[in-house]
This record gives C-alpha cells, structure tokens and sequence, in this order.
C-alpha cells in the first residue's frame, strides 16, 4: 500500500510540475511576443519616476536623475524589446529541457523512495520473523 501512495504522490507532483511549466511557458511566450507593440509604445511613457506624494519626500536633484536616467535608456529599451520577438521560441525550448529535468528529479525521487520503502519492509518482515522464532523457543 506504501508503494501506492508513493506513486500517486510521484504522478500528482508529476501533474502540478507540468502545469506550472506549461503556464510559465505560456506567459513568457505571450510576453514576448507581444514585446513589438509594448516597443512601439516605450517612446511615450511618462518619465514620472514616483508618486505625488512620494516626490515630496525626495530631493529635487535625485527626481531629475532618476528622470534623465530613464530617458537616456528608453531607446535601449526599445531596442532589446525588438529583440524578443525571437527568442520565443527558444523559450519554449528551454522550458521543455526544464520540463524534462525536473521530471527526471521527480521520477528519480519516486524511486529512491520506493526502494527505501522495500528495504524498511524487509528487514521489519525479518524482525517480525526473528519475533515468532524467539517466542517459539520459549516454553
């Protein structure tokens, strides 16, 4: 019956494993590939670093750093969100490299429990038979 239940176990983790990955894999490929239209859009993003409230609390020069900062690396931005486009469908390829790794691990884990599990049920089936010699030994 332990062995059962190691192997339910083994598939559930199994199951929740893939889900994971497989939404993972899902919102990494939508992200990307709609990383174009989020590009053509970085030119007009607002270079309001911080709250109202919280600008009140912080020295002007530091909020006209921060402002410059982000301005200079917008076109860098857009540049390397050019690029992802692509890389989607290496993503998926390392997701399922991923995938495989990790079900390994798990399989493996199933298995190095359920030989423990054998162990322990043959030496308590060895006590158990030490057990019964001894008592019918005794008078």
């Amino acid at each position: 019956m332990g062995y059962v239940i190691v192997w339910i176990g083994v598939f559930g983790l199994l199951a929740l494993w893939t889900l994971g990955v497989w939404l993972l894999n899902g919102l990494g490929v939508w992200t990307l590939s709609h990383a174009d239209s989020v590009a053509s859009g970085v030119g007009a993003v607002q270079t309001d670093v911080m709250p109202g409230w919280l600008a009140a609390f912080v020295p002007a020069e530091l909020m006209q750093a921060m402002q410059s900062l982000l301005q200079s690396s917008l076109p860098m931005l857009e540049g390397l969100l050019g690029w992802a486009g692509p890389l989607a469908s290496g993503l998926t390829v390392a997701m399922w490299m991923l995938w495989g790794a990790g079900a390994f691990l798990l399989v493996l884990a199933g298995i190095a429990v359920h030989v423990v599990l054998r162990l322990a049920s043959g030496r308590a089936g060895q006590a158990v038979g030490a057990l019964k010699s001894v008592r019918a030994a005794l008078p």
